[in-house]
This record gives structure tokens, sequence and C-alpha cells, in this order.
């Protein structure tokens, strides 16, 4: 797009779903903390707040690759090297895939602690598990999903990464009361982690249906997973800068309530 429209519409075009997009992402945790604050709970509006930082983190780190491969391949698009760029998301694809089991399986087996270590306490502890069981789950969808969600936006292919959050943040908004209130499903803090599993599973596969209808530029093929140093160098050197910021950012609110907590306020 950037190459045959002009500079300002086309900068416009993509702007406007892409920032749809970040505004839809937000919608997550905010449906979450709003609908939870309604079961009228303190210990589980502080088991989101333990689990929330701890799961941006895994997100960030996942950002790594995401980002640095859209990057990466757009700069490649940009130079006529399709085949270049499609093996290069293929490849962050299939690798984000093995990092998202990686990450679900570490998170589920030392659960405790690193919540503990996030400031859960004893009180706050069952509901928080509850809360990250599901969310280390949804790990093996958000994670790909992100690496194709950066993909299409560095072919500009803004509308269906659109459509594919949007549509995510809004069935998160009705499955959300559906499954934690006693009309419904009655699961608590662990129904609102529920929806947001199936809800970005559902992104997940509307991305995929996208690279697998042949409407992309970027084509995704088994054949095309080349996975090299090289490869993962040049990808982690452009994505570490935005992760490593998220990640502080992250950190400051447990950090904060871990030493309050040391020091009896």
């Amino acid at each position: 797009m950037l190459s045959t429209a002009e500079p300002s519409s086309a900068i416009v075009s993509l702007a406007i779903p892409a920032t749809l997009a970040l505004l839809a992402k937000a919608v997550y945790n905010i449906a979450d903390t709003a609908y939870i604050g309604m079961l009228n709970s303190d210990e589980a509006l502080a088991a989101v707040g333990v689990t929330l930082p701890l799961l941006r983190i895994m997100v960030s780190v996942e950002n790594i690759f995401a980002a640095g491969a859209g990057v990466l391949a757009g700069r490649q698009l940009g130079a006529g090297q399709r085949e270049e760029g499609s093996r290069t998301v293929t490849t962050i694809l299939g690798f984000s895939l093995f990092v998202g089991i990686f990450l679900c399986a570490v998170g589920i087996l030392f659960m405790e602690p690193l919540l503990r270590s996030f400031g859960a306490s004893d009180a706050v502890l069952p509901q928080a598990k509850d809360y990250a069981f599901w969310m280390f789950i949804a790990a093996l969808f958000n994670l790909p999903a992100q690496s194709m969600n950066c993909a299409a936006r560095a072919e500009s292919s803004v509308k269906i990464s659109s459509i594919a959050v949007i549509t995510g943040a809004a069935l998160n908004v009705l499955l959300d009361p559906v499954f934690m209130f006693r009309w419904g499903l009655d699961m608590g803090v662990e129904g609102a982690s529920l929806a947001t599993t199936i809800s970005q599973s559902v992104t997940f596969f509307i991305l995929l249906w996208f690279y697998g209808s042949g409407r992309s530029i970027i084509k995704i093929h088994l054949r095309s997973f080349r996975l090299t140093g090289r490869l993962l160098w040049q990808v982690t050197a452009i994505g570490i800068p935005t992760a490593v910021i998220l990640i502080c950012l992250v950190l400051i609110r447990p950090m904060k309530r871990i030493a309050s907590k040391n020091m009896n306020l």
C-alpha cells in the first residue's frame, strides 16, 4: 500500500484499523476487571492483579519474535523479496508454537512459586491459580496469533488483523458474564480466564484462515520453515528493545506491591 498510494491516505488507512485493534486488546483486561469487580470479592480482584503482570511478561517475551519478524518481513516485502518474507514469517510462526507450548508447560508446572513471587498471598493464591491456568493455556493460541498479527500488518493487511482482534475482544465481553455469574456457568474468576482463552483462540483461527485461504501476500508453508541462528539474531535484535520497555513497565506494579507488603503498608 505504501508503495502505490499517497503517503497521507495510506497512513490513515493503516493507522485507523491498527488503533482500533489496540483499543480492542485493552478491552480484554478492562472487561475482565469490570466483571470480576461485580463478584464483590477483594480476593478475586487481587488474584487478577498478581496474575496479569506475569502473563504480560510472557506476551512481551513472544513480542520479541513477533514484532521482530513483522519488521523484518516488511523490509523483505519492500525489497521485493516475497519468498524471503514468507520464510521469515513461517519460521517465526512455527517457533512461536514451540515457545507457546514451552511457556504453557513451565507456567502450569511452576504456577504457585511464580504467583507467590509476584505477591500472591495464601488468601489470594487459589483464585490466582484458577485465573492463571487458562491464561497459560491461552498462550498456545495467543503467541502464534501475535506472530500472524504482526505479519499481517507488515504486508498492510491491517483490516483482517483488526477484524480478528476486535472479534475476539467482543466475544470476550459477551462470554465473561456467561461463564462467571450464577445465572450462567458460575465459574467465577476461572470463567473470566476461560472466556479470554476461547476468545483468543477465535482470533488465532481467523488469522489462520486468512493465511490458509491464499488471500495473503505472505504465504505460510511447511517447506518454508528454516530456523537458523542468523534469522533468530536478526529478529531478536529488532524485537528486544520494545519487549524490554514493556517488561519494565509491567514490573513496576508488582515490585511496588511486594515492597509495600515487606514494609507492612
